[in-house]
């Protein structure tokens, strides 16, 4: 029985917690929630991929070593679940599984057919493991997914889940374990056919795969852009308890507003609790700066600092505010 963890991560309960919290929140108020993963890189060739069995008329001979130098080459299988759709959508790379790769496998999904069935979706969350192309702490994912929020023109919302704790991810016993009940047995010398085979995938609760195969080539080590850092400040925001756990990256300029805690806002309404009304924040800099110069003369007596150069409130024990939606 699989059960012991390979080690102890801090604050795991409350990390899970944090998930079950946005995904209840983004079914409450129709924000469509995305499961992504990399599945297992196989070689293309007559290599035996797993102990499956098929029914042939005649013995499927394959080579007895998986020496990667006899193959026709490998690829790279980058999976999206569609959590509230039940709908996956399966893109097999040729080259890396580098995180330019899987924000690029999402781009095009989303273009060709997510942005279709979401036309008014304004933010979306992302449920990934820690690792890989995903990875919490890479800079690459970071900046690509920067860009990506850039180009699809909307909020995206990471949220990874703890170390050894992948199998957590919808993705992998919804959409992953069906694909490897088609592909049990079977033999691939062509992407192609494995595109294909993929696609076949269907389930009693009415799961969909659809398929897309990416040829381009994705390097490995590249250098950090200059701009990274200033476009984090200006993007991305990590959230106060578990940093390396939630991020959002904003496809606009941001105003930073910090009481107790801390939070983005782009285009968002948020709810004043003590004056009971709503209070609507554009994302322009400017517009902050007015809203900022209004407040200190209305909270000169309320212990409240601002940042004068990057929009902010730091202290600010007589109001708070409380998000009233994110879309």
């Amino acid at each position: 029985l699989k059960s012991l963890p390979m080690a102890d991560c801090k604050l795991r309960d409350e990390q899970f917690k944090i998930i079950e919290e946005q995904r209840r929140y983004c079914d409450e108020h129709g924000i469509p929630v995305f499961s992504v993963d990399t599945k297992k890189k196989e070689l293309l060739g007559p290599y035996r991929h797993d102990d499956g069995k098929a029914y042939t008329t005649d013995p499927v001979k394959v080579y007895d070593h998986d020496y990667s130098t006899f193959s026709n080459g490998k690829m790279v299988p980058y999976g999206i679940y569609d959590v509230t759709r039940n709908t996956g959508y399966m893109t097999f790379g040729v080259s890396h599984d580098t995180a330019e790769f899987a924000c690029e496998c999402f781009a095009e999904q989303w273009e060709q057919r997510l942005r279709h069935i979401y036309p008014s979706a304004k933010t979306i969350l992302i449920l990934c493991d820690g690792g890989g192309s995903n990875n919490a702490r890479s800079w690459q994912f970071k900046w690509c997914l920067i860009q990506l929020a850039k180009r699809l023109g909307i909020n995206i919302r990471i949220a990874h889940y703890p170390p050894y704790c992948s199998k957590w991810n919808p993705i992998e016993h919804r959409l992953f374990s069906q694909i490897s009940r088609v592909w049990s047995g079977a033999v691939f010398n062509t992407i192609e056919e494995a595109s294909e085979l993929a696609s076949r995938a269907r389930t009693k609760t009415g799961l969909a795969v659809f398929t897309s195969i990416n040829r381009r080539i994705y390097e490995t080590k590249t250098e950090r852009n200059p701009l990274f850092e200033s476009e984090c400040d200006r993007h991305i925001v990590k959230d106060e308890i578990l940093p390396n756990g939630t991020i959002l990256s904003d496809a606009t300029d941001v105003i930073r507003i910090v009481p107790s805690y801390f939070l983005t806002i782009t285009k968002f309404e948020f709810f004043d609790a003590k004056d009971s009304k709503l209070v609507s924040l554009s994302s322009s800099k400017k517009f902050g700066e007015a809203i900022v110069t209004k407040r200190r003369a209305q909270n000169k007596e309320k212990n409240v600092s601002v940042r004068p150069n990057n929009v902010g409130v730091e202290k600010n024990s007589g109001q708070n505010f409380i998000p009233y939606h994110f879309d």
